[in-house]
């Protein structure tokens, strides 16, 4: 139970990562068009995104544990 739970926990932080990562290329990639990137914009939805995503996957593990 508790190898698994540390599993699910690494792979949670796995996808918040990656999601990140693609929010930081979307918004570079779209401001780049109009001159320089905003860092102090770009990091913050960056962060919002690894916590939405960290939000979903918890959410997935209680409904799991409900089945």
């Amino acid at each position: 139970m508790k190898r698994k739970f540390k599993n699910r926990i690494r792979l949670a932080g796995i996808r918040a990562l990656k999601a990140a990562v693609q929010a930081v290329a979307a918004a570079v990639g779209s401001v780049a068009m109009f001159g320089g990137v905003r860092w102090m914009i770009v990091l913050p939805n960056a962060l919002l995104a690894a916590l939405i995503s960290l939000l979903t996957s918890a959410a997935e593990m209680t409904e799991s544990e409900e089945k």
